[in-house]
């Protein structure tokens, strides 16, 4: 079986020795380590990666987040706060790499768990605890109005849904909500699917129909 592929950034130089050597090892679990330099990391777009305090940091600053993340922690140091909806694995050095082994395969099966809940398509998979629609190889998350507007369309994918209909469902008439704010939301969303998984055609419109979700590209 082919293995699953973890990418690592940490900064630290000791450690990156470390994961190079982990990296080239041939251990017997079903994932492996991929040591990356930084430009390519934040190029990566995994669900589940491993990094160190200073990539995390970062990532936190560059709001570039994945759905798992395990967290070599290598200070003392606390870290204020992050997204409540970023799930990190902490683990403090020195540690053993069978501890680390353990981490990574006990945050997979959890994973896995996940994914039976999900909504598995042909090509990806879309998690609503989450909020995340991904597969191997591509991940994104939306915010929460966004997944409301996903969802809708997903439930409604066989017809188009008309712009009353989802002012009406995703924000009942809001009497500070206009069609504006609908198409704002519903272009955020179509722009955030094409830069992120490279479905361009996801969801379309039609003026006078509405819009319409292509549920079989996915």
């Amino acid at each position: 079986m082919e293995k699953i592929i973890i990418p690592t950034c940490v900064a630290d130089n000791k450690l990156n020795i470390l994961i190079d050597e982990v990296e080239a090892s041939n251990n017997s679990n079903n994932f492996k380590l991929r040591n990356y330099i930084r430009d390519d990391f934040f190029k990566n777009k995994s669900s589940f990666v491993l990094v160190d305090e200073d990539v995390f940091l970062e990532i936190i600053a560059k709001e570039f987040f994945f759905n798992h993340l395990i967290l070599i922690r290598t200070s003392g140091k606390k870290i204020k706060s992050f997204p409540k909806s970023l799930e990190v694995t902490t683990l403090d050095i020195p540690f053993r790499f069978n501890d680390l082994y353990q981490i990574i395969s006990n945050r997979l099966d959890l994973i896995n768990s996940q994914l039976e809940r999900a909504i598995k398509f042909n090509k990806f998979t879309y998690d609503p605890r989450t909020r995340s629609l991904f597969n191997n190889n591509f991940s994104m998350r939306f915010t929460e109005k966004e997944s409301d507007i996903f969802e809708y369309l997903l439930q409604n994918s066989n017809k188009y849904v008309p712009k009353k209909v989802l002012l009406r469902e995703i924000w009942s008439y809001a009497e500070n909500i206009d069609t504006h704010t609908l198409e704002t939301h519903i272009y955020s969303l179509r722009k955030k699917i094409s830069d992120n998984l490279t479905l361009k055609e996801l969801i379309n419109f039609e003026e006078r129909k509405g819009y319409f979700l292509k549920k079989d590209i996915l």
